[in-house]
């Protein structure tokens, strides 16, 4: 079965005061995994993730990337992940091939978004036994301080994001109304137009929709900027040994790039 495109649809309410995106994440999380082979707690921290921190290219304004990176302290390991507004994202875990990723986390959270005509914002946020599921939502909280919140499927790659926008008065939350798009949500309904007939059940207008992809903007290029660094550093040894070439692999997409001396040798003179 060719699974569609992943999408997320953002819709507002038209009886209550909020905003709520939906992402269907299916093909995403299966490309994800052909690409990293990722098992057991690995693979669900990864998908717990993605699946969550995608909702954070909501506040993104044109032209803006974002990264976000977890540093674990006990046991180490980092994960990475960064997107832009065009739905292109790539996203990395790295850690020993032993260890079991605990369901709660202890470390840093590093958000870094960048943009075309201003200074980047840089900001840490301290993980203090946060639940996996939750780590964007305690973002939201003390990051972003927002009333908001993501939800994540049991049994499908979807997820939601709900904003209560703001308003003069006090609003409740219509939570009847949210579990039973939760319920939705564990359907594993891929179909664009099944997604959209829902939401409008539920009375929500519909406002924009976009594919959700992996890409890796790695090139040869930058690999060799990197190695001719070191080459100018420490010398082409360092690089090369007694080796006429020299192979390098990108983390995020695995691609191989490979270089020969003689183009170092050349560069140094």
């Amino acid at each position: 079965m060719n699974l569609p495109e992943s999408r997320i649809y953002k819709f507002v309410s038209r009886t209550d005061n909020i905003s709520l995106v939906f992402f269907e994440g299916q093909k995403l999380i299966a490309d994800l995994i052909t690409i990293h082979q990722y098992q057991n707690t690995k693979l669900k921290f990864f998908r717990d993730l993605v699946l969550s921190v995608q909702h954070l290219q909501y506040f993104l304004k044109s032209g803006e990337t974002l990264g976000f990176y977890i540093d674990n302290e006990i046991p180490y390991f980092s994960f990475k992940i960064e997107l832009n507004e065009f739905g292109k994202m790539r996203s990395l875990l790295f850690c020993d091939s032993k260890i079991t990723i605990p369901e709660k986390l202890n470390g840093i959270c590093r958000l870094n978004k960048i943009s075309p005509n201003t200074k980047s914002y840089q900001t840490h946020v301290e993980l203090n036994e946060i639940h996996t599921e939750l780590i964007v939502n305690h973002i939201l909280n003390t990051s972003y301080q927002v009333e908001a919140f993501t939800f994540l499927s049991k049994n499908s790659d979807a997820s939601i994001f709900i904003h209560k926008l703001p308003s003069v008065h006090p609003i409740e939350l219509p939570l009847e109304k949210i579990n039973q798009v939760k319920s939705f949500l564990e359907l594993g309904e891929t179909q664009e137009q099944k997604i959209l007939a829902y939401f409008n059940k539920m009375d929500f207008d519909f406002l924009i929709s976009h594919e959700i992809s992996f890409n890796c903007s790695c090139s040869p290029a930058q690999f060799q900027n990197g190695i001719e660094r070191i080459v100018r550093m420490e010398g082409i040894e360092a690089i090369f040994g007694e080796d006429e070439e020299v192979s390098t692999e990108c983390d995020y997409c695995h691609k191989k790039y490979n270089f020969p001396r003689k183009q170092f040798k050349e560069s140094l003179n």
